[in-house]
Parts: structure tokens; sequence; C-alpha cells
């Protein structure tokens, strides 16, 4: 980068939703399966990537059944996140 230019970039700045993460989100916040509305492979495979990453930030989490079936789940950061607000962890 040329001298000047720098971005001036915020390590505290809050994290920011991906319209996929906002997507999946609001899916589980309506009590909507996760992938409610992916059209095609391509959406269903990107849409398993972005759940991994909301386990990640932890905004949602894998719930373990009697029947080893793992449902996906909105966690309280998660609601906190979707709504506008801070991530509570901050």
């Amino acid at each position: 980068m040329k001298q000047g230019t720098q971005r001036n970039i915020s390590r505290s700045a809050p994290p920011r939703l991906t319209v996929p993460q906002r997507k999946i989100l609001g899916n589980l916040a309506a009590g909507r399966h996760w992938q409610d509305g992916a059209r095609g492979r391509s959406q269903h495979g990107g849409f398993t990537a972005t759940a991994a990453s909301l386990v990640r930030h932890g905004w949602a989490e894998y719930v373990d059944t009697h029947d080893g079936f793992r449902p996906l789940q909105i966690t309280e950061n998660g609601r906190a996140i979707l709504g506008g607000g801070k991530d509570p962890r901050e």
C-alpha cells in the first residue's frame, strides 16, 4: 500500500453477519429448519459451511439427541447478534 492509503480497521469493531449467516439464524429463530430456502446443491453446500461458522462463533450449536440426530439451534448470543445488538461475549 502507498503511504497514507492504509485503511483504519478497528480490532474492537462488532462482528457483522453475512447474508447467509443472517438467513440461517433467522430460520432458526423462527423455528424453521436451518437450510430452509436453500435452492440447489451449491446453496446447500454453502449453507453447511456457514452453519459451521455460526457454531465456531458461538451463535448456533448442535444439540445431541437420543437417536443420533444433531439439529442446529440458535444460542442467546446468536439471538443478540441477529437482533442487531452486540455479541454479549465482547
